[in-house]
């Protein structure tokens, strides 16, 4: 392994344009486009309030047994995933990276079923994908009669507190004050509780761990990783103080924050100056190409190049226009909003 030559992505955002829980739930999950967005927001606000052993990005294990109640397969998430749309030019990217010699990893709290579908469509070979092992079909033996009817409850009240602007916090007190109950009292005490149990996230450190063993005898400052939600901030923060890069791609902002630097485009292809920079001249040459890049020629797709470090909060949240913007654009309005 060669310093520098390593690039990590995450996978949903800057790989492709969906969110794989969500597409699910919306299809085959009764009001699943109003239950998904409440349970992700329910896993910000556990991650803002830094629960003990919670990651971000365990919306994933969250939104399990409102699957199993919905009798979805494996099968059903590997037909969602051969669906969804990449975004654009990442895959002509990816095979221009290894054609160089250039070793591409994708990191994500995915499902397996999804990470490795999309993971064959990018040329990325799967021992090079980190993601949540989901054995779905089996969680489906262990759900009771009792637990179902739990679960349906629980579901009928989650849509009733949907709100078209969730991360306004209209609804936080009574999302939390439901789903605390749900999640830490009634249903680790059930059989299917004690399943679910065994499924872990690849979300926050756990993202961190992933990336630690893909470098193997290799260091922090020699990643550079590629990211755009709250499931990548620790992974942020750990490359950014180790003297890496941590890139925002049409980033939120739980993420922009920790970032290095950004860039807010349609075309994956916009990483690939910065990706040069790096591996020619390291970290300082990667600020030079941002701060001396000029606006771009179509405002509508970019690419806006930005640093981030050291800059106030005044400027991130000017930046974070532009991110939404471009995110919208690239993976919808309803998908653009989710955490």
């Amino acid at each position: 392994m060669q310093e520098r030559d390593n690039i990590f992505y995450d996978l949903e955002g800057p790989v492709s344009s969906k969110d794989n829980a969500w597409d699910v739930c919306k299809k085959y999950v009764k009001d699943g486009g109003k239950v998904f967005p409440v349970i992700s927001r329910y896993d910000d606000l556990l991650t803002l309030a830094n629960k003990e052993g919670y990651e971000p990005g365990d919306t994933l294990g969250l939104i399990v047994p409102f699957l199993v109640e919905a009798g979805v397969t494996e099968d059903d998430i590997r037909t969602v995933s051969a669906e969804v749309g990449l975004v654009q030019g990442i895959r002509e990217f990816f095979i221009e990276l290894q054609e160089e010699g250039c070793i591409v990893w994708i990191i994500s709290t995915s499902c397996e079923q999804y990470a490795l579908s999309i993971s064959e469509r990018v040329r990325v070979p799967r021992e090079r994908v980190y993601c949540t092992k989901f054995q779905l079909d089996i969680l489906r033996r262990d759900i009771g009669r009792e637990d179902l009817g739990l679960i349906r409850e629980v579901r009928e009240k989650a849509v009733e507190l949907y709100h078209d602007d969730l991360e306004s916090g209209v609804n936080d007190e009574p999302i939390q004050k439901l789903l605390d109950s749900f999640f830490w009292e009634e249903l680790p005490w059930s059989r299917f509780g004690e399943a679910m149990a065994g499924v872990k996230v690849m979300g926050g450190r756990r993202k961190v761990r992933a990336l630690q063993r893909a470098l193997g005898n290799g260091y922090l400052d020699t990643a550079f990783v590629v990211i755009d939600s709250i499931t990548d901030f620790r992974m942020a923060q750990v490359v950014e103080a180790a003297g890496g890069i941590a890139l925002a791609w049409n980033a939120n902002w739980y993420v922009l924050p920790y970032a290095s630097c950004g860039v807010a485009a349609v075309d994956a292809r916009a990483v690939r100056p910065l990706f040069k920079a790096w591996r020619e001249g390291g970290r300082p040459a990667v600020r030079e190409f941002v701060e001396s890049a000029s606006q771009p020629e179509d405002l509508e797709v970019g690419p806006y190049y930005h640093w981030l470090v050291g800059r106030d909060e005044a400027f991130q949240r000017e930046m974070l226009i532009i991110h939404k913007k471009l995110r919208t654009a690239c993976r919808g309005a309803e998908v653009a909003k989710l955490g």
